[in-house]
């Protein structure tokens, strides 16, 4: 195993990290470290009274506190201003959406599909 020598400035930064991480010789290293890193903040989230700059850290390395969801098919095509008032309050409070709006499209009661979509086509 050949030794590395590699000159760390008195203040690293960032665009040091990105340009050592593109070089296949240190990307493992650079990768390791940045998980480490992370691992540490998650860390922090559990253990401080104000995990503010934990969550701002995160952001910063591409994390999100927004969570995503895409529909296909029959629940793409869903007009949700039609929808029963209880099943809109159902799914405000969260309530998965899929447990939510089987039975009805099972039973074919669900008038919030275009024509043509309430047999289950995609």
């Amino acid at each position: 195993m050949a030794a590395c020598i590699v000159r760390i400035p008195k203040r690293p930064n960032t665009q040091d990290a990105h340009h050592y991480g593109d070089r296949r010789e240190f990307a493992h290293s650079v990768k390791r470290a940045k998980l480490l890193i992370e691992n540490g903040y998650e860390v922090d989230l559990r253990k401080t009274g104000n995990p503010a700059g934990s969550i701002f850290a995160l952001k910063n390395m591409g994390w999100s506190d927004r969570q995503e969801v895409e529909f296909r098919g029959v629940l793409a095509h869903l007009d949700i201003s039609r929808l029963p008032d209880e099943l809109v309050a159902r799914l405000a409070a969260g309530e998965n959406p899929i447990s939510v709006l089987a039975p009805v499209l099972q039973a074919g009661e669900l008038s919030a599909l275009p024509p043509g979509k309430e047999g289950g086509e995609s």
